[in-house]
């Protein structure tokens, strides 16, 4: 079976967003004075690195869909972390704290991700 005709395809991206979106708020919740700056540049790009190693939705509209629900997903972490007091740690960017330096990676994040998307489908 081939990644475009898995119909478990979608379900494991989001078994692996919703799996990396859990660990950084247990990381954030054991470390609030630590930012993980990784963590809103690696959780957009999930679902393209699965789709680049080949392991499922190789189609263009449903890469960038999931590409999205990730940015999304980054983003509702991003306000709860910071609406409980968790992402409390420095900031790499000049201005602005660490909640909005996680909304600027994780937009970066999802535009570098729908770019690969396209280019791939090329």
């Amino acid at each position: 079976m081939t990644a475009a005709t898995d119909p478990d395809a979608p379900t494991r991206v989001a078994l692996f967003v919703a799996g990396f979106a859990v660990l950084w708020v247990v990381l954030a919740a054991l470390r609030p004075s630590t930012t993980f700056h990784l963590a809103p540049l690696i959780l957009p790009l999930l679902p393209v690195g699965l789709v680049m190693s080949g392991a499922t939705l190789p189609d263009r509209r449903r890469s960038t869909q999931a590409t999205l629900a990730a940015v999304a997903v980054a983003l509702l972490v991003t306000a709860a972390l910071s609406g409980t007091g968790r992402l409390g740690g420095p900031s790499l960017l000049p201005s602005g704290g660490a909640a909005t330096e996680a909304v600027v990676f994780t937009v970066v994040a999802g535009l570098v991700g729908i770019g690969l998307t396209f280019a791939r489908s090329r």
